[in-house]
């Protein structure tokens, strides 16, 4: 067979699955291209022996030009965007985990948060390996079965690899349409890379393929495979052994619509879990799961920012806190609190206050610059006007609507107003 010089270079046997499978996709682009300048709906080369034809010259040299840009382009073996994507997830939240134990102590909420995270990331590998041996055992069940003959459901791989491919596959085609047993033989393109569809009886097919390590590989649901495999045997003397285990069913990485549910709930469970550990961080209930979330992400930053002091940490903790109150007064002013809801909210909103002002006084203890001084002395007015917002919010809602006031209540904005 006659390919153009580049495009046969791609297909020289590698010892290397995944630069063999890079390989294999850039010649089925050169493929493509070349038959799209003959207008021909086939993949296999079989019009390559002629070059009379202008077109197909120019489409080969466009081809091996297709074929330089896919070199400089896949620098890297072609990657399963999901498998990558769960390794950096689980690396993320092995850090995230490891860095909250270290500053906030060892807490089982963070702990069982990490596990949680990484180990949904190893859902996709799970599932691969699930698919693969239920694979396994229903191959093993058809071809035992009673219903088939010798060969029948079985697969035939050669005993030694062959070294050219296509050379070897179009002495299988030009031998096995010699032969009138078989009804016609056809090139097609498998998955797997190029391959023969062998016809008997108008409908039933063997199939010839060759894998990433050169091996020889028949199949079909037909005893008909053993003649495929005996008329093979006479090509270059190779001999073949019967198995039920195909070379072509391994670990397969999940495609498809399976591969995007699949990533959506990995970025659903590796976010899940960045959350849980800011809830393993901050465990006080005056805070919802957003707000412990960025709570940790401002430690966070100033662990990880050398230009962040830990003076300028508490104050921007300080003055999101300060922000939480505030949004507390404007809760409890919805129309579908009751005295239940007001109560909560009046209670949140004492805690974090409490909470801000005893990282304001920490703060101002610890040696603050001038600037920093200014800010403490900001963020303190800041606080006591939204305490008052709180505390005229509750006394609003208590007046207007058909809400009891309580003694808690009565407390929670006794002590909001003393500040």
């Amino acid at each position: 067979m006659v390919l153009s010089g580049k495009c046969e270079a791609t297909w020289e046997s590698k010892a290397d699955g995944e630069h063999n499978h890079r390989r294999k996709r850039k010649f089925n682009d050169a493929l493509w291209i070349t038959a799209w300048s003959r207008r021909q709906t086939f993949r296999w080369p079989e019009w390559s022996r002629s070059k009379d034809s202008a077109s197909l010259r120019i489409g080969e040299r466009f081809a091996a030009s297709w074929v330089d840009w896919q070199d400089k382009k896949y620098i890297f073996p072609d990657m399963n965007k999901l498998k990558y994507f769960c390794l950096a997830g689980a690396c993320i939240v092995s850090l995230v985990t490891s860095w909250a134990m270290a500053h906030y102590g060892p807490q089982s909420a963070i702990l069982f948060a990490g596990i949680f995270g990484v180990g949904s990331t190893a859902l996709p590998s799970v599932l691969s390996r699930i698919k693969y041996y239920l694979t396994r055992i229903y191959s093993r069940y058809l071809s035992s079965g009673p219903r088939h003959g010798p060969g029948e459901g079985t697969i035939f791989v050669s005993t030694s690899p062959v070294e050219d491919a296509f050379e070897y596959l179009e002495a299988a085609y030009t031998a096995i349409d010699r032969d009138d047993t078989y009804e016609s033989v056809t090139r097609e393109e498998f998955s797997e890379g190029p391959g023969l569809s062998v016809i008997y009886a108008g409908f039933h097919n063997s199939f010839v393929r060759v894998s990433d390590t050169g091996m020889v590989v028949v199949t079909g649901a037909s005893e008909r495979s053993i003649d495929v495999v005996d008329t093979l045997r006479g090509i270059k003397d190779i001999q073949f052994e019967q198995t039920n285990r195909s070379p072509f069913v391994g670990y397969t990485p999940i495609r498809g619509a399976a591969r995007v549910f699949l990533s959506v709930f990995v970025a659903i469970a590796l976010m899940s879990s960045i959350v849980m550990i800011g809830g393993g961080a901050y465990p006080n209930d005056a805070y919802n799961p957003a707000e412990r979330t960025v709570l940790m992400g401002i430690d966070a930053h100033g662990d990880l920012n050398p230009r962040v002091s830990a003076t300028d940490t508490t104050l921007t903790r300080v003055a999101f806190l300060v922000s939480i109150v505030e949004e507390e007064s404007t809760e409890i002013g919805w129309a579908q609190n009751k005295t239940t809801e007001i109560e909560r909210h009046s209670q949140q909103a004492l805690a974090v206050s409490q909470e801000a002002r005893e990282l304001l006084d920490s703060a101002a203890s610890s040696d603050p610059t001038t600037a920093q001084r200014e800010q403490i002395k900001s963020l303190r007015v800041q606080l006591t006007s939204a305490e008052t917002a709180v505390v005229t919010a509750v006394d609003e809602k208590t007046r207007s609507e058909n809400v009891t006031s309580t003694a808690t209540i009565d407390e929670t904005t006794r002590e909001l107003a003393e500040g």
